[in-house]
């Protein structure tokens, strides 16, 4: 079945039981918006989205699930308490956008997936490695990178791309997975923390020479530099760095600097 949004139509709207899109409609995909008010849609076919998909369902048997390879053209809204789970990789257009509010997980199949222009003020939680552009932490965000266990990779490897943290408000911000890469600009103005093995920041001067990665709240590192990484920052918080060595580079201070135990060489 092919859903085309005409006239004063204005979407599709699951009001509950589960709903289970097992067709694959080529390349006129579903062109509708779709609003989960209750209910359960389970994406079982690959299928291209040009509408925005709208979650306010949230709770067991409730929510959306993405479970096969998926293109999405339009926008992902994902309301407070609402439930919306990756579990298959995605294609995303450059304009699309992702907003959570609620919780929003990538994992399961979900390997080396690009998310892009993604803003979070709920609780997102990654259990893949995956690359992540323009990612913004809004004030009440969480996130959470599942660590590796066993043959399970977790979020291990996973790349940022100009991040930012707002999160003025909530100190649990918390990086723990390994070998994490930050480039192309970091900025945080709430709490961050990391504490997982091999972190990597490159590309932090610009073509002017100027600093971005920038830290205005508190920054906290208690996990050990990769082998010949160095990183550049502008300081006008706190940054604290606590028992590990830390290869600092070109570093602009106009906070405070902690380097407690033995940490830190320039």
């Amino acid at each position: 079945m092919n859903f085309v949004n005409s006239g004063t139509y204005d979407g599709i709207h699951l009001l509950g039981g589960d709903v289970y899109l097992q067709s694959e409609l080529g390349a006129n995909g579903i062109a509708s918006d779709i609003t989960v008010v209750d209910g359960m849609l389970h994406v079982e076919g690959k299928n291209i989205f040009k509408g925005t998909i709208e979650n306010l369902a949230g709770g067991t048997n409730q929510g959306v699930n993405i479970g096969v390879n998926t293109e999405f053209q339009g926008n992902i809204i994902n309301r407070a308490d609402a439930d919306f789970v990756i579990s298959a990789n995605i294609l995303m257009a450059d304009n699309s956008t992702i907003s959570n509010e609620g919780n929003f997980t990538i994992g399961g199949k979900a390997e080396g997936v690009t998310i892009k222009n993604m803003s979070n003020s709920g609780y997102l939680t990654v259990g893949t490695r995956n690359n992540f552009y323009a990612l913004r932490n809004l004030a009440g965000g969480k996130i959470s990178l599942t660590q590796k266990v066993g043959d399970a990779s977790g979020a291990e490897g996973s790349i940022f791309y100009n991040f930012y943290n707002e999160n003025e408000n909530v100190s649990d911000v918390t990086f723990s997975a390994s070998d994490l890469l930050f480039t192309n600009g970091f900025t945080n103005d709430g709490s961050v923390s990391f504490s997982g093995a091999g972190i990597r920041f490159r590309n932090m001067t610009n073509d002017a020479g100027k600093l971005i990665m920038v830290n205005n709240g508190s920054l906290t590192i208690t996990s050990e530099s990769s082998e010949g990484e160095y990183f550049d920052i502008l300081n006008t918080g706190t940054l604290s760095v606590s028992n590990v060595k830390v290869n600092f580079g070109h570093v602009e201070n106009e906070g405070t600097l902690e380097m407690r135990q033995g940490s830190g060489y320039f």
